[in-house]
């Protein structure tokens, strides 16, 4: 019994650790998601996306990969 009790405690935490990155991961999303809504909302927002994309996606593309 020892064995299935210590099997349970890891999976129990292993849940855990899943969900805690999920969550990370849609707050990660929902925080670009509101930079490209506040770019967007700006006057020509699409100009301006035009014009820094490589700035744009020099950010972004970090912001979605970085590991907290």
């Amino acid at each position: 019994m020892e064995a299935n009790s210590k099997l349970k405690y890891i999976f129990s935490n292993i849940i855990d650790w899943l969900k805690f990155a999920e969550a990370k991961h849609g707050g990660s999303i929902a925080l670009n998601s509101g930079f490209v809504i506040a770019l967007l909302s700006k006057d020509n927002g699409i100009q301006l996306i035009r014009d820094h994309i490589i700035d744009i996606v020099g950010v972004f593309v970090p912001l979605s990969i970085i590991r907290f």
